[in-house]
C-alpha cells in the first residue's frame, strides 16, 4: 500500500531505525514486567508447558497425564518451549515465545514494506500499534505467532519471487510447513494471501498481451505455480493423513460465519480489564478515518497485485 508523499520521502534514517528498535522494546515491557502476563489463556499454556517438560521426571504427574505427539497444527508454543526449556526456566521460555509472537506482528508490516518497496518507510511502523490487541489479551499465543509469521513469509515470497528458483523450492515448503504446525489459520491466511498476490500480478499482465492473443490462462507463471503447489502439498498431505477422527470432530462446534464478524467488532465491546478506552477506540476510529481520508484525497494507492 503506497501513501503518496509519505513513501516518497524514502526509508528510515539510522535515527528512525533506532527509534523503531526502542519502540519494539517498549512494546514488550508489559509482558516482562509481570510474573504471569494477564492473558486469558496464558495460564493454561504455561501449565501445559510445565507438565510436558516435567512429565518424564515426575511420577506424580505421570499418574494423571501423558503426552501424545502427533502431526497437527497449533504446536508453535509447545515446540519452541520444549527447545528453550532445556536451558531456560519454563516460565521464562514461555515469555520468550510470547515475545516472539508479538515481535512477529510488529515485524510483519516492516518486512512486507521492505519486500514491496525495497526500503522500510515510516508508515510501516504502524504495525507496532496493533501488537497489543484483544486477540493477545485472550492469550491466543499460537494464532498471534502464526499471524505475524504468515505476513513475514508472504514478504519473503515476494522478495524471492524474481530470484533463483532453487531458493523458493528449498525454503518455501519448509517454512510453510512450519507455519502449518504453528496454527492452521495462519497457514490458510498465508495461502490465500500469496495466491491472491500471484493472481493479481497475472491479471495485471493480461492487458499487456498482444491484441488477439489475450487469454487469462496464457503465460501463467509456471515456476511460481509449481512452487506454490510444492509448498502447499506437504501441509495438505499432513492434514489429510493426521486429521482428527470423525468422533473427535463431532465434539467440536463452531460459531459460524456470523460469529467471525461479531468477533471482528469485538474491538469495541467486551475488552478484558484493565484496558484503555481512549487508546483502543482512538486507534480503531482514527486509523480507519485516516485511511478513508487518504483514499478520498487520492493520497492512498493500492497496486493491482495487492488488491
Amino acid at each position: 500500500m503506497k501513501t503518496g508523499r509519505i513513501l516518497a520521502k524514502g526509508g528510515l534514517s539510522p535515527t528512525g531505525c533506532l527509534a523503531a528498535v526502542l519502540l519494539a522494546a517498549i512494546v514488550l515491557v508489559p509482558l516482562w514486567s509481570s510474573d504471569i502476563p494477564p492473558l486469558l489463556d496464558y495460564p493454561n499454556h504455561l501449565a501445559r508447558q510445565y507438565i510436558i517438560f516435567k512429565l518424564p521426571q515426575s511420577a506424580l504427574l505421570q499418574q494423571f497425564y501423558q503426552v501424545q505427539w502427533t502431526a497437527t497444527p497449533y504446536l508453535a508454543m509447545d515446540g519452541i518451549v520444549c527447545l528453550l526449556a532445556t536451558f531456560l526456566a519454563v516460565d521464562t521460555a514461555s515469555k520468550v515465545v510470547v515475545s516472539i509472537a508479538l515481535a512477529s506482528v510488529a515485524m510483519a508490516p516492516l518486512a512486507l514494506n521492505l519486500a514491496l518497496f525495497g526500503r522500510v518507510t515510516p508508515i510501516a511502523l504502524a504495525g507496532l500499534l496493533f501488537v497489543h490487541s484483544r486477540t493477545v489479551s485472550l492469550g491466543f499465543v499460537n494464532y498471534v505467532f502464526s499471524a505475524g509469521f504468515a505476513i513475514c513469509l508472504l514478504a519473503l515470497w515476494i522478495a524471492l519471487r524474481n530470484g533463483a528458483a532453487w531458493r523458493k523450492f528449498a525454503l518455501s515448503p519448509v517454512l510453510s510447513t512450519l507455519l502449518y504446525f504453528s496454527h492452521l489459520l495462519g497457514f490458510v491466511t498465508y495461502a490465500v494471501a500469496v495466491g491472491a498476490y500471484e493472481l493479481g500480478r497475472h491479471v495485471g499482465r493480461v492487458p499487456e498481451q498482444p491484441a488477439g492473443t489475450r487469454s487469462f490462462f496464457a503465460a501463467l507463471p509456471k515456476q511460481e505455480l509449481a512452487s506454490l503447489a510444492v509448498q502447499f502439498a506437504v501441509p495438505a498431505a499432513i492434514q489429510l493423513l493426521f486429521r482428527p477422527a470423525s468422533s473427535v470432530l463431532a465434539e467440536i462446534t463452531y460459531g459460524g460465519l456470523w460469529r467471525k464478524f461479531e468477533l471482528l467488532g469485538g474491538l469495541f465491546f467486551n475488552l478484558i480489564e484493565p484496558y484503555s478506552w481512549t487508546l483502543d477506540r482512538g486507534l480503531a476510529i482514527g486509523l480507519t478515518a485516516a485511511a478513508v481520508l487518504l483514499a478520498v484525497a487520492r493520497r492512498l494507492f493500492v497496486p493491482n497485485p495487492m488488491l
